[in-house]
C-alpha cells in the first residue's frame, strides 16, 4: 500500500519530469506540446502537494508499467552482456587453453582441495571479510 509520503514524492517526481520535457519541447519549438506538458507538470505538482491520495491509481498503473519495462530491460541488458562480453572471453580462454576456475578433471590427483595459508584464530578477522 502506498503511503501519503510516497504518493507526494511520486507527484513531485512526475511534475519535475514533465517540466523538463516541457522545457525541452519549448526549446525545440513545439510550443503547444510544451504548454500541454507544462500543464501536466503543474497538475502533478498541485495534486502531489495538496491531494496526494488522488494519485493512487496513476501510481499503481505507473509502477505496473515500470515493472514490465524493468523486466524487459533486465533480460535485454543481461542477454547483451552475456553475448557481447562473456562469450568472447570464454572463446579467448579456450583458444589460450586457460582454465582460471580449474574445472578440468585431473585423474591422477588425490584431491581437488586448494591449499591455503591458515588465517589464525583472531576473531577480528571476521569483521571485514570483504
Amino acid at each position: 500500500m502506498e503511503s501519503e509520503k510516497q504518493l507526494r514524492q511520486f507527484g513531485f517526481t512526475m511534475a519535475t519530469a514533465f517540466a523538463l520535457f516541457a522545457l525541452l519541447a519549448g526549446y525545440k519549438g513545439a510550443v503547444k506540446f510544451g504548454l500541454a506538458l507544462g500543464f501536466l507538470s503543474f497538475a502533478f505538482l498541485i495534486t502531489g502537494a495538496l491531494f496526494p491520495c488522488t494519485l493512487k491509481g496513476v501510481h499503481r498503473r505507473w509502477m505496473r508499467f515500470a515493472e514490465v519495462i524493468g523486466a524487459f530491460n533486465a533480460k535485454l541488458i543481461l542477454g547483451l552482456m552475456y553475448y557481447a562480453v562473456f562469450t568472447p572471453v570464454r572463446f579467448v580462454f579456450a583458444l589460450l587453453g586457460k582454465d582460471p576456475m580449474k574445472r578440468k578433471p585431473e585423474p591422477d590427483a588425490e584431491t581437488y582441495w586448494v591449499a591455503h595459508e591458515p588465517q589464525g584464530d583472531d576473531p577480528k578477522r571476521f569483521e571485514r571479510q570483504f
